[in-house]
């Protein structure tokens, strides 16, 4: 579902699951209900002004501030309120800040045959975390043949021809204490701040390959420390066989860039052939990108200090 939610949704189960929440009631499966929108109604804020511009694909919230104004308002009004929400069919009601299940009108709300779930986060905090799970969620994606990998901090995409030596460079990675995302396929999606953010289709999340092994799940293996679901994706590592690299940047005085649906991301080539530990070059490439962006370049410092003899 994940590749195409921005047509179809995302499911109130997948929400409940990723956001922490507590399913209070549910007519149907959860995974029945699906949100169509990454914005979210308030109760009585959005429907008190103008029942017209209220979109029903809006998850709908319930806080503390709504509780107060629906205890302080005429019965009239609550009955207006929450006949338009019965009417309109909100994917999901939301409570925030450990309200009250138990008070009248939450009883009401369980008639609107939708489900409803509860967190103890205040207001303000859901409202955030639940926009940047959906726009996540909603951001256009593509698949790229590669590993993904955590190093140093930093989001490093490896990429090469099929049989180059990926995963088993990822395992030695993981081995070093370097956390793994994912292997083979890796979902990529563009945030509207033009970073990528990579993460496993969820048919393969902690499964990795190696040739003559066969399929290990990383997350049993070497532990939950040493996964993660998603990553920003900072640079790529493109392996290469030795034969296929030209060399022509030796120094790497000329920067090099990959481009991902529009969004640039320096590139490394790194030759590949028998004997040398290509993680152990990945490690040390990540190290000098990350030298860089502090304003350091050892090529450059080299270049400085020959041309002062």
């Amino acid at each position: 579902m994940d590749s195409d939610a921005r047509n179809k949704g995302v499911s109130a189960l997948d929400l409940v699951e990723e956001l922490n929440l507590q399913c209070v009631h549910c007519p149907k499966k959860l995974s029945d209900y699906v949100i169509k929108s990454s914005e979210i109604n308030r109760l009585a804020l959005n429907l008190l002004d103008s029942f017209y511009t209220y979109d029903p694909k809006k998850s709908l919230l319930v806080g503390i501030t709504e509780l107060n104004f629906l205890k302080k308002t005429v019965i009239s009004v609550q009955k207006d309120l929450l006949k338009h929400i019965y009417e309109s069919q909100p994917p999901i009601i939301i409570l925030t800040s450990n309200v009250d299940v138990g008070f009248d009108c939450i009883d009401i709300l369980k008639v609107c045959d939708v489900p409803i779930a509860r967190t103890s986060e205040p207001t303000d905090k859901f409202i955030s975390n639940f926009f940047s799970y959906m726009t996540s969620r909603f951001a256009k994606k593509h698949t790229i043949h590669g590993v993904l990998m955590e190093i140093y901090s930093t989001g490093v995409l490896i990429t090469g021809k099929s049989g180059i030596g990926k995963s088993e460079s990822a395992v030695e990675l993981i081995r070093r204490g370097h956390r793994f995302v994912s292997d083979d396929a890796v979902q990529v999606k563009i945030l509207e701040d033009k970073h990528l953010i990579g993460e496993p289709p969820k048919n393969i999340r902690n499964f990795l390959e190696i040739r003559g092994v066969g399929v290990i799940n990383v997350k049993s293996m070497f532990g939950m420390s040493l996964i993660k679901k998603a990553q920003k994706i900072h640079m790529e590592v493109h392996l290469q066989d030795l034969n296929f690299f030209s060399g022509k940047n030796r120094l790497f005085i000329n920067a090099e860039y990959s481009e991902f649906f529009g969004v640039k991301i320096p590139r490394i080539n790194i030759p590949v052939y028998p004997g040398r530990s290509v993680s152990t070059i990945i490690e040390t490439a990540v190290m000098n990108a990350k030298n860089r962006a502090e304003g350091y370049d050892s090529t450059l410092s080299l270049i400085s200090n020959l041309q002062g003899f």
